[in-house]
């Protein structure tokens, strides 16, 4: 006995209208609300339906929902849903739809091939059930997948939101490690004005400012490519100030200077102008991405 039969048969008394069809307006806002999750609900029940009609008892309509997850066989399991629901249609004389056309709506406008499939099934009930049947009042389990659609969507957004929180906020690192950059850049400029006599308080003031770039730098996490390629360029010249003042703090008292020595200086200031060069650079190009 067919579902739509088992649905009307009421010895003695009028037969109720039996609640097998779906509107396909509400097929289509729930498949478009839920970004496509509720085409796995829509082909379960839908599914289960054909193959109660057709007395199939061996088919598993769960084993062909899950085919709609692999690549190319899901493309297969609609074509075997529209060929049985299209052989039901031509059974009862009821309006048919075209398989490959169907097949091939599925593959590119999926909501649509659905929206048509619901058509076709629902005439199919009006002719068998010779115009009694009612929609499936709508339950709470269609809307479980627009529930989770949104669930995914909120947590999107709540994702991006803290990626732009955790953005601003690198960024106003890099902007603080910078300033210390240039202050410990300074610093360590003035206090090497006369080399053979550099301040040691100035270099002192230098070096604070220096592990101050290193603590900014360090907190840094997040950001685009030419963020962390700036990152970089800092972090480099930062080190670069370091060996200055460390080279500078081991001056004598009495300003000799060794010809080892002065080799040395002028190696490590070569080191820093080379680092202050790839910055200028590194520069650059953030400001033509940004």
């Amino acid at each position: 006995m067919t579902q739509g039969s088992k649905n009307g048969a009421v010895s003695g008394t009028a037969s109720p209208a039996p609640q097998v069809k779906r509107g396909w307006v509400r097929v289509l806002v729930l498949t478009l609300l839920s970004m496509g999750l509720y085409s796995f609900y829509w082909f379960y029940v839908t599914r289960r339906q054909i193959f109660a009609e057709q007395g199939n008892t061996t088919s598993s309509p769960l084993l062909h929902t899950l085919g709609l997850l692999v690549p190319i066989l899901q493309f297969v399991v609609f074509y075997w849903l529209a060929k049985d629901a299209d052989a039901l249609a031509a059974k009862v004389g009821a309006n048919r739809q075209s398989v490959p056309l169907l097949v091939v709506l599925w593959i590119f406008f999926g909501p649509v091939a659905l929206v048509l499939a619901q058509v076709a099934v629902n005439d199919y009930w009006d002719k068998q059930t010779k115009g009694k049947a009612a929609d499936i009042p709508l339950k709470f389990v269609e809307f479980v997948p627009v529930i989770l659609a949104t669930l995914f969507w909120v947590m999107m957004f709540a994702l991006f939101g803290l990626l732009i929180v955790l953005g601003v906020g690198d960024q106003a690192k890099l902007g603080t490690a910078a300033d210390h950059v240039n202050r410990a850049a300074s610093l360590s400029q003035a206090a090497t004005a006369n080399p053979a006599k550099p301040s040691q308080a100035k270099l002192s003031e230098a070096r604070a400012e220096v592990a101050k770039a290193r603590d900014a730098l360090a907190d840094y996490r997040t950001g685009t490519l030419a963020d962390r390629e700036y990152a970089d360029a800092l972090l480099a010249e930062t080190n670069e100030i370091d060996r200055l003042i460390a080279v500078y703090a081991t001056v004598s008292a009495d300003g000799q200077i060794s010809p080892a020595e002065l080799i040395r200086y002028q190696s490590v200031e070569r080191a820093y102008e080379r680092a202050v060069s790839a910055r200028e650079r590194v520069e650059l190009r953030r400001e033509s991405t940004n």
